[in-house]
């Protein structure tokens, strides 16, 4: 009996490939945004499982183009400004006064995004048109979750508290930053009306939650949508600006406002009190720190000289102030350098695509800005996995057939 010209033509590597391939977007886009509102440390067990799934798709789909993806990239200003950030931060580990724990820090946050990094580049050249789907419904349902978990407050949730860094505010910031890349899946498939409601059932998620930094990284996130829908080659400049000059002018900021009349009555309700202080602290820190502003004082000496009590309690979170005190000047240029560049390179991107990526930057950023945990572990693998959030979008872009549109003239379209 002969065989049907289906299984004549089968390439069962391929439909292993295939499966695999599915199989690591399913745990990374949509069973990690689930279980971050309520599993504290499924994050760090999940990525490495769905990368290395995406990587084992590749070698068995024997699919070298990754490799010229990668060397491409390392190449471009971005990927040398990442190589040489990285040298730095490993030469830093000669005078950091935390060598051993700042040294288990590096290689694992160098190994996460290595790792995401090449899921990124060994992904299927084209993405097929219902696995874009994978994003947005694991962001929804995560911020119903959220939702339904702020309100019914199980028991659980108090035992995963950690000082200040709630769980469920963990995995609301991670739907925040990956809404943005759910959302462009959507606009991808010009399902506008359901990329509406993701981004309302999202920022209904934050302010159900009341999380500061995801409201505020929503908010800007959106203000920069806004601005970069129409033309994001233009808006990009002005928004690698922004972000260099934060980076850079940093230092300045505290001892600009320790020159400001600010009193006490002016806020009774003493809301601006910490933050007053804060910037006081970091004030007295510049104000003393002398040569070590070139050299900065060593990878993690931030973090672990707060957790150890040998900076204040006060002192600022965020990568503003851990960039100068851990990696100093050397350090901010290359993370200036390399902010910008990111926004122009988002900049250049496929019209439909690229205000969400700019948007998703915006939001990510300002996140890391706020000092919401975001030098730990679990902040750089969601990292990762927005990068491959966005990879793997972008190479559904040709499913898009129709004529090119602007972003935010067709958001209030109808879903076709």
């Amino acid at each position: 009996m002969s065989m049907s010209p289906i299984h004549a033509h089968s390439d069962p590597a391929a439909d292993a490939a295939a499966l695999l391939s599915r199989l690591g977007l399913a745990l990374l886009g949509l069973v990690v945004p689930c279980a971050a509102i309520g599993a504290r440390r499924a994050v760090f067990i999940l990525m490495p499982i769905g990368c290395a799934l995406i990587l084992l798709a590749a070698l068995l789909g024997a699919n070298g183009e990754g490799f010229r993806q990668m060397r491409g990239s390392l190449l471009t200003p971005v990927g040398l400004t990442i190589v040489f950030l990285s040298l730095w931060s490993a030469i830093s580990l000669l005078w950091t006064p935390f060598r051993v724990d700042a040294g288990a820090r590096f290689i694992k946050v160098a190994g996460t995004l290595m790792l995401a990094g090449a899921a990124s580049a060994f992904l299927p050249e084209r993405t097929r048109a219902n696995s874009l789907y994978i994003w947005p419904v694991g962001v929804g349902l995560a911020a119903l979750g959220a939702i339904a978990l702020e309100l019914l407050h199980p028991p659980f949730l108090a035992q995963l508290q950690d000082g200040e860094d709630s769980t469920l505010e963990r995995g609301l910031i991670a739907c925040v930053v990956l809404a943005w890349p759910a959302l462009a899946a959507l606009a991808l498939r010009h399902r506008w009306n359901s990329a509406a409601i993701l981004a309302m059932v999202v920022a209904g998620a934050a302010v159900a939650v009341q999380s500061p930094p995801a409201i505020i990284a929503m908010l800007l996130g959106a203000l920069a949508f806004a601005a970069c829908g129409a033309k994001p080659r233009v808006a990009a400049p002005w928004l690698a600006g922004i972000a260099a000059l934060l980076l850079l002018a940093a230092p300045a900021i505290p001892l600009a406002l320790r020159m400001l009349p600010v009193s006490t009555a002016m806020d009774p309700a003493g809301a601006m009190a910490g933050f007053v202080a804060a910037m006081a602290t970091w004030a007295e820190i510049v104000r003393g720190d002398g040569w070590r502003l070139l050299t900065g004082h060593g990878l993690d000496s931030a973090t672990r000289g707060i957790s150890g009590h040998y900076l204040a309690d006060n002192t600022p979170l965020g990568i503003l102030f851990e960039i100068w005190y851990e990696l100093g000047v050397l350090g901010a240029l290359a993370s200036a350098w390399l902010a910008a560049q990111a926004f122009l390179a988002c900049g250049r991107f496929h019209a439909g695509l690229a205000p969400f990526a700019l948007a998703g930057l915006v939001s990510l950023l300002t996140i890391a800005m706020l000092g919401q945990s975001t030098a730990q572990l679990w902040w750089v693998t969601m990292l990762g996995i927005v990068l491959v959030a966005f990879a793997h979008v972008a190479r559904g872009q040709h499913l898009d057939r129709r004529p090119k549109v602007q972003a935010m003239r067709n958001f209030g379209a109808s879903e076709t």
